[in-house]
């Protein structure tokens, strides 16, 4: 799984999406022309109706593009009614082998939320096809998980979990994304960044660690 994963992991939030006048259809097209090739559809205040009609919108957005993977925000049972690649669970999600099963065995995509070395080893030995760990730099979006992890705590995480990709969330920009990179990320999720400037992610790290 690690060679197909690219290294932006792009967070495509509805509610800040709102606040910045965006539509995130329009987000995925512009960054999707600048390079990114994994996303995340999420919206934890919405009905369910209407977090469908957003991921079927998306889906048929990234469509138009190769290669491009997208995930449900939590919700196996959208993914699976639209048809998207996988789910990403937060770290009180459901079971992640049961998630597999419902979404079809191995070829779901599924990421975990990670925050600390205890939901790191059980997104590992869950068979997680990548995580992402939060929050890296201080951001009003990831409220509620302590203080920022900084860069060094994937020079601790990484051999914990060598066969886990990793990704750095959480005030991400391209010379942070970088820095994570150095010390053992795979990638890096962004959200404010891209959704606000979508061109933004072709100067994040596009190639694959291997």
């Amino acid at each position: 799984m690690r060679e197909l994963l690219p290294q932006l992991y792009v967070i495509l939030d509805r509610p800040t999406a709102d606040a910045a006048g965006v539509d995130l259809v329009d987000v995925v097209h512009a960054s999707a022309r600048a390079g990114a090739r994994l996303f995340q559809v999420r919206d934890k205040a919405t009905s369910s109706r209407d977090l469908l009609a957003l991921s079927r919108r998306v889906l048929e957005a990234a469509w138009h593009y190769p290669d491009v993977f997208v995930l449900i925000n939590d919700r196996a049972d959208v993914a699976r009614i639209v048809g998207a690649d996988g789910v990403h669970l937060p770290a009180s999600g459901l079971p992640l082998d049961e998630v597999r099963l419902m979404l079809g065995g191995r070829t779901a995509v599924i990421a975990c939320s990670v925050h600390d070395e205890v939901e790191l080893a059980a997104a590992a030995e869950g068979g997680a096809s990548f995580a992402t760990v939060s929050p890296i730099y201080p951001t009003s979006s990831k409220p509620g998980y302590g203080p920022a992890l900084g860069p060094d705590v994937f020079a601790r995480l990484a051999p914990l979990a060598p066969d886990l990709p990793l990704y750095a969330l959480g005030g991400l920009t391209p010379e942070r994304a970088r820095a994570c990179i150095a010390r053992g990320a795979h990638g890096a999720a962004a959200m404010s960044s891209i959704i606000s400037d979508p061109a933004l992610a072709a100067a994040f790290p596009h190639d694959t660690i291997i």
